[in-house]
């Protein structure tokens, strides 16, 4: 069947192989699925920055690649993988388009994971510690597949101590 392709921030080709993932959505084909919610990510966070200044699409691509590295195949997680911060940075035609295009059950896990912009980031935090242990597993999968995400690549303005925190142990 082939594999879905991209380039992560090093311009090392990913490909996630087609041929073994399932799907939860009867409707939708293993293939369409993660081409159609790669294409809705890549349309919400069209001319978004992360903050070291790469396309913010780098950001769900490393997400759903964690997730394939540790054996998650299930086309409905992935997808929804690649759509975890498309409902707060993106238009509000993305949760149609969402619901719409992939269903219910992708729509379902993505709102779950997403934070209320109107929250201060202290808000957000503590939101999530609340909601976590009621999330289905596969929100808590891809918020925990976010969370590596966001540790591999550290901010700019972290200082040289929390860049050390982070850095290859060689275990």
């Amino acid at each position: 069947m082939g594999s879905l392709q991209s380039h992560d921030r090093s311009g090392i080709m990913l490909a996630i192989p087609l041929s073994s993932v399932q799907t939860t959505c009867p409707s939708c084909t293993q293939l369409s699925t993660l081409v159609v919610a790669h294409a809705i990510a890549a349309q919400a966070h069209r001319g978004q920055k992360r903050a070291d200044g790469l396309d913010y699409l780098e950001h769900p691509i490393e997400v759903v690649r964690n997730l394939v590295d540790v054996g998650i195949q299930d086309s409905g997680t992935l997808a929804a993988a690649y759509l975890h911060d498309a409902l707060e940075k993106g238009a509000e035609t993305t949760r149609a388009l969402i619901g719409a295009d992939l269903g219910l059950c992708v729509l379902h896990l993505v709102e779950v994971l997403t934070d209320d912009p109107g929250l201060s980031s202290e808000s957000k935090r503590a939101h999530q510690l609340d909601r976590a242990s009621s999330m289905p597993l596969p929100a808590r999968l891809i918020k925990l597949a976010d969370r590596l995400a966001n540790l591999r690549s550290p901010r700019p303005d972290w200082n040289a101590a929390q860049r050390r925190l982070l850095a290859p142990t060689g275990i």
